[in-house]
């Protein structure tokens, strides 16, 4: 199919719109300083309580003010304070104390709608509640009609009143809550809560649909999420509105979190389906034959092998020196990227592009500009002879003439509070101004002004796919740098796709991480109805910590993983040889799609052996950068790797990480599982990284293994079996040692 520049209608947001009116689950609080509740009560209600099904889970919410009565999983209470709401607001500028929301339900259609006026403080709540299967989908809108800037923290929790429960923060450390001591953090909006004896498991969650600014959030039995939103009258399609969503439904208390994910995952089959047919290593900037095996480098990130270092200036670690292109043409470009040999290695085709940034480069001088009025003026003067036709990591740029690069810059630079143009002065093509762009393809759409977007979506990308038709996807960089600036910029307001984060002291903002969400799905269903894939780098935890260092929990410019960019690519990556909590993240964000890790830095023989297995216990590809395959003395220390490790690690990504492990017993062990039991081949992975052998009695979930098993054999150390007795076999594991065991 050629690449036509319209775009592809496969979703509008109407209908995304609809989806969150008709319901999305959580438990939202609405807090706004000091300021009392005026209720708008419809006509009496039932004498009966409202009583909402979903799947396993039972909502039982009072007739009067839809406060939760009660909550029962599969038949199960769990014991909840009768009275509360589901959602409480606080008004940030305000300062005050949360303040609850209360709605008479009204049935309509499959759900329950709930309205709220509190009109002492300019604001309505419009809550709409529906099953969907599995899951008790929220929808939340808040109406600010005093319309001016404001930001809220919307929480949505229930109280839980069993003092004995675990809260199941991490994949494979369950923790019991101290009292008074709050948990939860922004890595992934999934959260979950069990009894201690199993009697019950419930979980919460944000759609991958509707990315936000959130805490997951326990604390003293109040469970749930909090969001930090903000409404303003300058934007488009949600003037003086944030709109949220949220699900809550029910998790097996044998497995709480990875259950909770499981749900997550198949809800949205769309989002976490594997798209590619074959997975392996992440190559990029060389010539794949260098591999021990070609076929070994799987995705090809192609671009930079044209690229002419002219005077290497080396003043920083980032700093590729002075260059330009040298490719005359297409096919003289796609010569210069040994793209025929990655084709006959059987490699996705993946051409690089950068829609975060762009820079002018090779200025005067040893010294940085950091100054504001000389940085602009600069920028105004700036020229250069020659363009750069073509995108690849040294770089990171291209544009058909000076003039339209300026433009892309004045029209999707990103605003700082004072409302100047956000720079950073790095060498990275020598002297160099980086500036930060929003990359959202709805920006000036109602106009003919170039952007960023429109560029890369409308004429560089399509002239790559029709001109190569090797190309099998495209691959984006560096969603973990320019997806942290904060964008104040307020015409940018007014495209906005989602609702709008808010700073530390109320005023809304523009996250560019939710910028780059809104790029990214829309090149990604134009790559799809193509049969092409997406493939973006910098998906990570994005540096964000359960400790705040010192920031507000709504300031949007705290650190946020890219759990949601995860979810609409088809193939995430970051550069760093990652430690074992790290790819556990990475698993999670990623689902059932494949990842790959790459680093450059030199790793010794050990190092290197012990990034490979961590990766493996993952599922997680560990490629390693073009500096191993061109020095030959490196060279060598990639050989386990390739003729091991990526067999395994292949092995298993073919096989499917299954979030539910079904085997008791290797808690304090990195272990998963990957492939279903009567579907294919099954195996167990187990990663003791602690100096202490560990003697495990692995026990089947008889849900997951209803037939059983007879004998585990260990693929990745020596061949060993080990024999089931009544559904349990007993596995050593040596300190460093990794066994892929193989479930028979």
């Amino acid at each position: 199919m050629r690449w036509h520049a319209s775009r592809v209608q496969v979703s509008n947001r109407a209908t995304e719109r609809e989806r969150v009116e008709a319901g999305l689950t959580m438990i939202t609080r609405t807090i706004l300083v000091g300021i009392t509740l005026a209720l708008s009560w419809l006509p009496a209600a039932e004498a009966t309580d409202v009583t909402i099904l979903a799947g396993k889970l039972s909502l039982q919410l009072d007739p009067r003010n839809g406060t939760v009565r009660t909550i029962s999983v599969a038949g199960r209470e769990v014991p909840v304070r009768k009275g509360r709401p589901l959602l409480e607001i606080r008004d940030i500028k305000a300062g005050a104390a949360f303040v609850p929301v209360y709605g008479e339900p009204h049935r309509s259609g499959g759900g329950w709608n709930l309205e709220s006026k509190i009109a002492e403080a300019g604001l309505g709540v419009r809550v709409r509640l529906e099953p969907r299967d599995e899951i008790l989908f929220c929808g939340v809108t808040l109406i600010n009609t005093r319309a001016d800037d404001r930001g809220f923290v919307v929480a949505m929790t229930v109280e839980v009143t069993d003092a004995d429960v675990r809260w199941a923060g991490p994949l494979n450390n369950e923790i019991r809550p101290e009292k008074h001591r709050i948990y939860g953090d922004n890595l992934y909006p999934v959260t979950a809560l069990r009894s201690e004896v199993g009697s019950w498991g419930l979980a919460a969650a944000i759609p991958p649909t509707h990315p936000v600014f959130y805490d997951t959030h326990y604390r003293d039995g109040e469970f749930g999420i909090q969001y930090y939103v903000a409404t303003t009258p300058a934007t488009r399609q949600f003037a003086n509105r944030a709109e949220i969503a949220g699900m809550l439904y029910s998790a097996n208390p044998r497995w709480a979190l990875r259950s909770a994910l499981e749900t997550y995952y198949h809800a949205f089959p769309d989002l976490y389906r594997r798209r590619v047919n074959r997975a392996g290593l992440w190559c990029y900037y060389m010539d794949p034959a260098l591999m021990k095996r070609a076929e070994d480098c799987t995705f090809y990130e192609v671009g930079g092998g044209e690229w002419k270092i002219q005077e290497t200036t080396a003043r920083s670690k980032d700093d590729w020196g002075l260059g330009e292109s040298t490719a005359r043409s297409l096919a003289d470009w796609a010569s210069k990227n040994w793209i025929d040999n990655a084709v006959k290695g059987n490699a996705y085709i993946l051409p690089y592009t950068i829609v975060g940034q762009r820079q002018i480069y090779a200025l005067p001088g040893e010294t940085l500009i950091n100054d504001y009025e000389r940085a602009m003026k600069t920028l105004k003067e700036w020229t250069i002879g020659k363009v750069i036709p073509f995108q690849g990591p040294p770089q990171a740029n291209s544009f058909r003439s000076v003039a339209e690069l300026k433009e892309i810059i004045e029209n999707s630079g990103l605003y700082d509070r004072s409302g100047r143009f956000q720079f950073v002065p790095r060498f990275y093509t020598g002297n160099t101004l980086t500036f930060p762009l929003n990359p959202n393809p709805d920006l000036f759409a109602d106009s003919s002004k170039m952007k960023v977007a429109r560029y890369t979506l409308e004429l560089y990308i399509p002239e790559l796919a029709n001109g190569l038709p090797s190309v099998g996807g495209f691959y984006v960089d560096s969603m973990g740098l320019w997806g942290n600036f904060l964008n104040y910029r307020r015409d940018h307001f007014t495209y906005a796709r989602h609702t709008l984060g808010t700073d530390a002291v109320g005023n809304p903002v523009l996250p560019n991480v939710l910028s780059h969400y809104e790029y990214l799905s829309e090149l990604g269903q134009r790559l799809h109805a193509r049969g092409k894939v997406l493939f973006a780098n910098g998906i990570h935890e994005g540096s964000a910590k359960t400790n705040r260092d010192g920031r507000s929990d709504h300031d949007a410019s705290r650190n946020t993983s890219r759990f949601f960019l995860a979810a609409v690519s088809d193939i995430g990556g970051s550069e760093a040889a990652a430690q074992m909590q790290r790819m556990e993240l990475l698993r999670i964000m990623m689902g059932p799609k494949p990842y790959s890790t790459i680093d450059e830095k030199p790793m010794d023989a050990t190092a290197l052996i012990r990034y490979s297995k961590r990766g493996t216990a993952m599922g997680i590809f560990t490629s390693l950068g073009p500096s191993y395959y061109k020095r030959e003395e490196w060279r060598a220390r990639t050989r386990p790797l390739h003729d091991f490790y990526l067999q395994l690690q292949r092995l298993l990504d073919e096989a499917g990480w299954e979030p539910v492990r079904g085997v008791f017993g290797a808690d304090g062990l990195a272990s998963e599982r990957f492939g279903k039991p009567g579907a294919g081949r099954v195996f167990l992975t187990l990663f003791n990284e602690s100096e202490t052998p560990r003697i495990l009695t692995l026990k089947l979930d008889p849900q997951i293994f209803p037939s059983g098993l007879r004998v585990a054999s260990d693929l990745a150390s020596g061949g060993e079996a080990f024999h089931f007795v009544s559904g349990a076999v007993s596995v050593k594991v040596q300190p460093d040692q990794l066994r892929v065991l193989e479930l028979q």
